[in-house]
């Protein structure tokens, strides 16, 4: 089977992933510090801000360990529920803390960017810095459909009202900025499944 352009694209990331990992687990171990990199195959919609977390946090941990757990596929649900929530409080992700994903999508991906990162800039000035985490903007897992680019900005806080007020002033942010007639602009809250 030959992959399409866009299998081919998932796999040239997935290898630049897993040699970044590599990279760190090799400054890892010549540092004695480390972080872990945590694959669950039945969850893998949180992989691309879960991987942002990583490769940002990994330089700053104690020790690297890469550890693929399958709790899931072996049918033993109270062992996963228990690793999977304690995983989700220690990363912050629904349902212990609020998430809130922005996409953004357009056909100029000039203009993607650009409106991308003005939304990040006004993101950061507007959620209270002590308790928001903004991730991104990033490619989601497909980075193009039908020739429309596709950006996806990831914001956490453990309240929800501070999430909606965000989303509340990006929308007005983005109603006076005529920049923005041009791309669609998604909001979703506790995402079942990432863009």
């Amino acid at each position: 089977m030959i992959p399409t352009e866009q299998g081919k694209r998932f796999i040239r990331q997935a290898q630049r992933v897993l040699q970044q990992v590599d990279e760190l687990a090799q400054e890892a171990h010549q540092q004695r510090s480390c972080a872990e990199l945590r694959v669950v195959l039945t969850h893998a919609t949180y992989a691309s801000y879960a991987a942002v977390d990583f490769l940002q946090q990994a330089a700053r941990s104690e020790q690297l360990r890469v550890h693929i757990r399958v709790t899931a596929a072996a049918q033993d649900y109270e062992a996963f529920y228990e690793e999977e929530i304690r995983y989700r409080q220690i990363m912050g992700y629904p349902p212990v803390e609020n998430l809130l994903a922005v996409l953004v999508s357009c056909e100029d991906e000039v203009l993607l960017e650009t409106g991308c990162k003005y939304l990040k800039e006004f993101s950061i000035r507007i959620a209270p810095k002590e308790t928001a985490k903004i991730i991104g903007p990033a490619s989601p897992g497909i980075g193009k459909i039908n020739d429309v680019y596709r950006k996806v900005i990831y914001i956490k806080d453990e309240n929800y009202d501070t999430l909606v007020r965000i989303k509340n002033g990006l929308e007005q942010y983005i109603e006076v900025n005529p920049g923005y007639r041009k791309m669609r602009i998604q909001f979703d809250f506790n995402p079942m499944h990432v863009f």
